[in-house]
């Protein structure tokens, strides 16, 4: 779906067993020069994890959560947002 050109931010509240190789909340393919990461926590309560700045200059945008774990470990995502601003 096309998303209009502006700026957004990309939040998502999470929690984590930790033990991950890879863990992460991410923007891409908006234009920019390259992607967006932001690490996701270890931790049994929720913290929000936010990307600010995504200037969309293209149409579209990919955002999504990406892990690489051993069996046994754990992630949750909630009230995921993607607003313009």
């Amino acid at each position: 779906v096309p998303v209009a050109n502006g700026t957004y931010i990309f939040t998502a509240w999470v929690r984590s067993s930790g033990g991950f190789k890879t863990d992460i909340f991410y923007a891409d393919q908006f234009g920019g020069p390259s992607s967006i990461v932001v690490n996701i926590p270890a931790t049994s309560t929720y913290q929000q994890v936010i990307i600010t700045g995504i200037i969309v200059t293209n149409g579209q945008i990919k955002v999504g959560f990406w892990s690489d774990a051993p069996a046994g470990m754990w992630n949750t995502m909630d009230d995921v947002s993607l607003i313009r601003l």
